[in-house]
């Protein structure tokens, strides 16, 4: 989950577009440790192999907990 710049939150699905690794934060990026793909907090596509952004979850939050939807 990443903070957003209106400051809200992003919760990304880490799991790599091209073959379902988990992913690895690294830095600013999230990187797959199977075939070299990166993306960027948005979900964006920066390496590939990989050609499809990840998927987004809506996060909320509410009464000071963030609230995770899996059903996107």
């Amino acid at each position: 989950m990443f903070h957003t710049e209106d400051g809200g939150y992003r919760a990304l699905l880490m799991r790599c577009t091209h073959k379902g690794v988990e992913l690895r934060v690294t830095g600013d990026r999230l990187e797959c440790s199977a075939h070299g793909s990166a993306f960027a907090s948005t979900g964006a596509v920066l390496e590939g192999p990989a050609s499809s952004p990840l998927r987004v979850l809506p996060a909320v939050e509410r009464d000071g907990k963030v609230f995770i939807s899996l059903k996107a």
